[in-house]
């Protein structure tokens, strides 16, 4: 049986967008990770806080294609409690250099309000130091920019499936 999923015009495993990692062998369903998914879960639902309107909706156009999450974003960390309370999410995406309240004093704000919500913090701010006191304070993950699409999509996959308490999917 052929794959179902359409990509962007192109079917199976050659063009497929869904399953680029050969998660789909010949466009077979049963073997389709990211489509059985897709049909059997809900969506996750993520947060991402960037004031960069270009890797905001790099991370976004990511998450929706890859992942097929539901993603809101936020341009600062101003109104993401109402956010958070509205949208309940299973992963926040935040950058730590944002204007106003930043990403260090976000990420403790989440930790104090909802301390089991997964929290991935990404940077320009390379280094061994920078992420390590991201992690004291509570981050759950690290991503350096500029982000790596495959990075980005693990490290989400892996906080939100075990937020639902959910094994991860073979070869992701």
């Amino acid at each position: 049986m052929a794959c179902p999923v359409v990509c962007h015009g192109r079917a199976g495993l050659a063009g497929c967008a869904v399953a680029p990692r050969g998660l789909c062998a010949g466009g077979v369903i049963a073997t389709c990770g990211v489509y059985r998914d897709r049909v059997t879960d809900s969506p996750f639902r993520v947060i991402v806080v960037e004031d960069d309107e270009d890797v905001a909706l790099y991370v976004q156009t990511i998450l929706r294609r890859r992942l097929a999450c539901d993603v809101k974003v936020l341009a600062s960390a101003d109104g993401y409690e109402t956010l958070e309370d509205e949208f309940d999410p299973e992963v926040v995406v935040t950058d730590l250099e944002l204007p106003g309240r930043g990403g260090f004093e976000l990420l403790a704000d989440i930790r104090a309000r909802r301390s089991d919500l997964p929290v991935a913090v990404m940077t320009a701010h390379a280094g061994a130091e920078y992420a390590e006191r991201a992690r004291r304070q509570g981050a759950d993950d690290y991503l350096a920019k500029p982000l790596s699409s495959k990075d980005l999509v693990a490290a989400v996959e892996r906080l939100a499936r075990r937020r639902r308490g959910e094994m991860p999917v073979e070869g992701s």
